[in-house]
């Protein structure tokens, strides 16, 4: 059975830890064990493999000159923002040897990241029809992988603490949800409703 080692790395620029990224998904792809790392970027901005460069509100230079690195990767999803105040995960794994489809695997992360949430008395759920893990309409997991061979890359955001994000994410990008919760977010009150694309609704008071 592998063994899951991690470790967090503090604020790391996205660059480098794409790179260490590439260079463990390479070990991993000859047999070592499954790596989990765990880190915050500078600001940053993301596209993936889907991403729409309208939801970019400044030029590429613009955000040069403010201390925002602009970077096309291969995960899936749109535009995502790095920033301090969330904790970024990579699990470099090979799901061949896990024998995980590659829904299971998200399916999985979205898993550990709702119990993690629920040991903090926040109860959120996956959505299938907005990927990522909400309360209420809120989103506060974004998870994006790129599985090439089997091997795994790339990973989730999880918002700890959403002060930096609200007053950087306001001018970054035009995605439609500059209000996200936080785990360090005050009076969680949850509630059960019947939200017909989120099952498990929460009243951030």
């Amino acid at each position: 059975m592998p063994r899951l080692n991690w470790t967090f790395l503090g604020e790391t620029p996205y660059l480098q830890a794409l790179r260490l990224q590439y260079k463990l998904a390479g070990k991993v792809a000859q047999g070592a064990d499954p790596v989990l790392l765990l880190l915050e970027h500078p600001p940053s901005i993301t596209l993936g493999r889907q991403a729409d460069p309208d939801n970019l509100n400044l030029s590429e230079t613009e955000y040069k000159k403010r201390g925002i690195g602009v970077f096309n990767v291969l995960r899936g999803g749109d535009v995502t923002l790095h920033c301090r105040g969330q904790l970024v995960g990579y699990p470099i794994a090979n799901l061949r040897q896990l024998k995980y489809s590659v829904p299971a695997w998200v399916r999985c992360q979205a898993g550990i990241i709702e119990r993690f949430l629920f040991k903090h008395e926040i109860a959120a759920a996956w959505s299938d029809v907005h990927p990522g893990v909400w309360i209420n309409d809120k989103k506060i997991a974004a998870l994006g992988f790129h599985i090439s061979r089997g091997i795994s890359t790339h990973g989730f955001i999880v918002h700890v603490h959403q002060m930096g994000y609200r007053e950087e994410m306001c001018f970054i990008t035009r995605l439609p949800e500059p209000l996200v919760p936080s785990i360090c977010s005050p009076q969680r009150r949850i509630r059960h409703g019947g939200h017909p694309e989120f099952p498990l609704r929460i009243t951030m008071a």
